[in-house]
């Protein structure tokens, strides 16, 4: 493994004009990175002490980590990323002691083979990369930015996956491609071979649940929501 990497200069975060947007919406799928998937099936969350729900932001974390919950029934519990700051590891260490909850944690993906054992769940949401980058566009005051861009944010993510050694970032992650492209290259190439339980769940088929809203009627949902808002 090669020598700790300097910390990194934040790189600048320039809105991107509706021409760019629009430019990277029609070219991002063609750089998602293929995962083995399976589509929803109540039977896959059965038999564990704790299920953690990650991927990147906007992947459907939230609601399939309800959703999660809801199945299991009335001796599980949802905790939300609010519970823990979303990447505080020192209250999430203590609350991943608890048996039977289910836990959404996409700001500590980077993080969770530190802590998943052999009778813990890791569920991977997949979504398509232009619904990522759709539902960033409808969530986020500023809009998507120079950040979506691997480029732009490529030295940044090498030091906060610094542990698996400069020379193996370099070989995995693509420059050319998007943000998205570490999170998945990483956990497909090293997470993956040290936690003992998990799946990459297809984010669409969770249309099978009963909890499941259609796009069409969550157009104006905020980052959170998960239901209808009652009348």
């Amino acid at each position: 493994m090669s020598n700790p990497m300097k910390v990194f200069k934040k790189a600048d975060k320039i809105k991107l004009t509706g021409d760019e947007y629009l430019e990277h919406l029609q070219r991002i799928d063609d750089f998602q990175v293929e995962l083995d998937v399976v589509k929803y099936n109540p039977k896959l969350f059965e038999g564990y002490d704790r299920i953690v729900v990650l991927g990147p932001q906007r992947s459907g974390t939230t609601f399939t980590a309800q959703a999660i919950s809801n199945t299991l029934g009335k001796d599980w519990h949802f905790i939300d990323e609010g519970g823990f700051q979303s990447k505080n590891t020192k209250t999430f260490r203590g609350l991943w002691k608890r048996d039977h909850h289910v836990f959404q944690a996409p700001g500590l993906t980077h993080l969770i083979h530190e802590y998943a054992g052999k009778n813990d769940l890791v569920v991977f949401m997949v979504r398509r990369w232009s619904d990522i980058l759709r539902s960033v566009k409808r969530i986020s005051k500023a809009g998507p930015t120079t950040w979506t861009l691997m480029d732009t944010v490529y030295d940044m993510n090498k030091y906060h996956y610094r542990f698996v050694g400069e020379e193996f970032y370099d070989k995995h992650v693509d420059r050319n491609s998007y943000f998205l492209d570490v999170i998945y290259k990483m956990w497909k190439h090293y997470q993956t071979k040290l936690i003992p339980n998990y799946i990459n769940l297809d984010y669409e088929s969770m249309c099978k649940h009963p909890m499941w809203i259609d796009k069409l009627d969550r157009q104006n949902f905020s980052s959170k929501q998960t239901k209808k808002k009652k009348k």
